[in-house]
């Protein structure tokens, strides 16, 4: 009676191991994962698109890539150039964000040049920065 109760009990751990395999290995296919994208792609995805355009919005990776980002007045602003990694759907150029509430907000671009009359709203650094670059029309 020991064997039969031994082969028994077995058995049940045997089928309730093989069950939680099952049921992880479904959880884990149940999930979707992205490719991660550079910091601010998205910002400059948005900014990218009219509000009433019928286009969707550029993909990160796919459409355009960050060449640089560079961050200016104490991390309160940030200056990101980009390119196109396809043909015709994206120009290059750069944007100008800034930090409000924590959260990093297009002020200026998507545009491949920029008037001067722009620098006497910028900080000293951005607008040195933007100088250097070349940016200014």
């Amino acid at each position: 009676m020991e064997r039969t109760t031994f082969f028994r009990l077995s058995s049940i751990l045997v089928l309730v191991i093989v069950c939680l395999l099952l049921v992880t290995q479904i959880i884990r296919s149940s999930y979707v994962s992205l490719d991660s994208a550079a910091a601010l792609s998205g910002q400059v995805a948005q900014a990218s698109q009219s509000a009433s355009s019928d286009e969707s919005l550029p993909v990160p990776g796919k459409d355009f890539s960050l060449s640089d980002v560079k961050y200016l007045s104490n991390g309160n602003w940030a200056v990101v150039s980009f390119k196109p990694t396809s043909d015709d759907s994206f120009n290059a150029g750069f944007a100008i964000l800034q930090k409000k509430d924590g959260i990093f907000r297009v002020v200026l671009g998507p545009s491949s040049t920029l008037s001067t009359d722009y620098t006497y709203s910028l900080p000293a650094d951005v607008v040195g920065y933007l100088d250097e670059k070349g940016i200014f029309d």
